[in-house]
């Protein structure tokens, strides 16, 4: 049987709960770098997704608001924030097949950035903590999970054709500035470093620019690879 990439690493996820809220963080005696912007916002759209989820008249508002700002200027939030919305709205209400290119051409471009401006720590942080690939996926709940994968699983030729959509938007919107580019900076080791008074580690060091094609090639490469079908194969002896 053939199974996307994807697929093994859910498997391996049996419960999903989100990045790590504020409240939950351990308390540190660092003193810890001003967040950027882009995070601020995203822990209001936390709240407002929070309060949307329990009914609160001013959440579903300002939900509303959200979601049709998206929809006029869907390139003013970082990849992460839309994968947030995908997978929170988009996916459980009109189902992973509507969604998919969407979803391709913002795991491109988000893992471009992060090549380019994360360190290896940060985007460790992206993949475990934060399920980047994945995140679309689950935050709808398993019924939505599994709704999902069962597409990806039956309709691999189908699938393949709206990664090559998504593929080919991205390529068109490579260069956008419309949103921080640096937002995966704000993951990995840097911070505590930059928290515990060293400032010369307080930015990861930047992918050189004559290095940036061969990023974009393989952020593609990729978001390819990981909604592509594989043969099941035979468990480890």
């Amino acid at each position: 049987m053939k199974i996307p990439a994807c697929l093994t690493a859910l498997i391996l996820v049996a419960t999903f709960s989100g990045h790590t809220a504020l409240a939950d963080a351990p308390q540190s005696p660092l003193k810890a770098p001003p967040k950027p912007e882009w995070q601020l916002r995203r822990e209001s759209l936390d709240h407002t997704i929070n309060g949307w989820r329990q009914n609160d008249p001013e959440a579903i508002t300002q939900f509303d608001q959200i979601l049709t700002m998206m929809e006029k200027r869907p390139l003013d939030r970082t990849p992460m924030e839309t994968l947030d919305v995908m997978g929170t709205y988009y996916v459980p209400n009109d189902g992973i097949q509507k969604c998919l290119t969407v979803i391709v051409t913002n795991l491109v471009l988000g893992w471009y950035d992060a090549l380019r401006f994360g360190s290896s720590s940060g985007r460790a942080e992206i993949i475990d903590n934060e399920q980047f690939f994945l995140r679309a996926l689950v935050l709808g709940g398993q019924d939505v999970t599994d709704k999902s994968i069962k597409f990806l699983t039956d309709h691999p030729d189908q699938v393949a054709q709206l990664v090559a959509q998504g593929i080919k938007q991205a390529d068109g919107l490579r260069e956008t500035q419309s949103y921080d580019r640096r937002w995966p900076s704000g993951y990995g080791l840097e911070r505590i470093l930059c928290a515990s008074g060293d400032a010369d580690k307080c930015q990861p060091q930047s992918l050189p620019k004559d290095q940036w094609d061969a990023a974009w090639a393989e952020s593609k490469q990729a978001v390819t690879d990981y909604f592509e079908p594989k043969p099941a194969t035979a468990k480890s002896r």
